[in-house]
């Protein structure tokens, strides 16, 4: 399991709630054990319409992955997708047009 950092997007556990209603929040502060190993953290999370800190164990935190750039691709990947892409747009375009004229009662 990938070590939290001050600024991961989590998930906050709640006892006899369902996983999609859990609370999400953001690290701003991880709180040292004695024995060095973090032990829990400082969330920043927003209920009732108003920013609060809470303090959590790692237990209950689930770290979301959430990438924070797409990286760049090289310049002969990059032609090839947009070539790719005018096809498509091109295909979809004659495709719906062909549609619609039928749903209008008109064949162009």
């Amino acid at each position: 399991m990938k070590e939290p950092k001050v600024g991961d997007i989590v998930i906050i556990y709640k006892d006899g709630v369902k996983r999609n209603s859990w609370k999400m929040a953001i690290i701003e502060d991880l709180i040292q054990g004695k024995d060095d190993p973090v032990r829990g953290a400082k969330v920043r999370v927003i209920t009732k319409g108003k920013v609060v800190c809470l303090n959590r164990p790692m237990q209950m935190l689930y770290t979301l992955e959430v990438r924070e750039s797409v990286p760049e691709l090289p310049q002969h990947l990059k032609s090839q997708v947009e070539q790719q892409g005018r096809k498509e747009a091109r295909h979809s375009l004659l495709c719906c047009g062909a549609r619609r004229g039928l749903e209008d009662g008109r064949n162009d």
